[in-house]
């Protein structure tokens, strides 16, 4: 699900969830399929000021620029700020957004994942059971360990915590 990284087109991503661990994995993934350091910056801490030189283009020292926001919803102003200006995201800069749980009722959210690919980070549950099996075998499979069913599913077990609603339970990827 991963598009083009750089080469003059313009590239907004939105990694969106509370999985921690999933959040992280996905911004590794995109950050290393693009041969740019990223620049990162707290959304919580950032000016307007460093939004508009955060997704305007290269500087004197570089062409392309990969910039990592985190937490950018946290600051009401300039999340609704960025909804209005993700048209002026430059085409050499790539962009990615990551929120752990912005509001998605909002018009500022739904105009961000618009213009975005959107990464989902959620953790999954019980109902995804047979999804977290199949991820766990393709990350062993990944260390180059072969893990027979009865083992996978062990491991899945383990790692199932109680949800936020009562009786409802989450399989902590970080765990597995």
């Amino acid at each position: 699900h991963l598009s083009k990284l750089s080469g003059g087109d313009r590239m907004m991503y939105l990694i969106v969830g509370e999985n921690g661990y999933l959040r992280e994995l996905e911004l590794e993934a995109l950050v290393g399929r693009c041969a740019l350091t990223p620049e990162a910056y707290d959304g919580a801490e950032l000016s307007a000021s460093q939004l508009a030189d955060c997704i305007a283009g290269g500087t004197i020292f570089t062409k392309e620029r990969l910039v990592v926001i985190r937490d950018l919803s946290t600051n009401k102003n300039l999340w609704d700020t960025l909804a209005g200006w993700v048209n002026r995201v430059s085409d050499t800069t790539t962009l990615i957004i990551v929120e752990r749980k912005p509001d998605k009722r909002t018009v500022a959210y739904k105009k961000i994942a618009a213009a975005s690919t959107v990464i989902s980070a959620d953790y999954l549950d019980e109902r995804r059971r047979s999804d977290a099996l199949l991820w766990t075998k393709a990350q062993a499979k990944k260390l180059g360990i072969n893990l027979h069913d009865a083992h996978v599913d062990m491991i899945v077990s383990r790692a199932m915590l109680a949800g936020e609603r009562p009786g409802a339970s989450i399989i902590d990827q970080g765990l597995i």
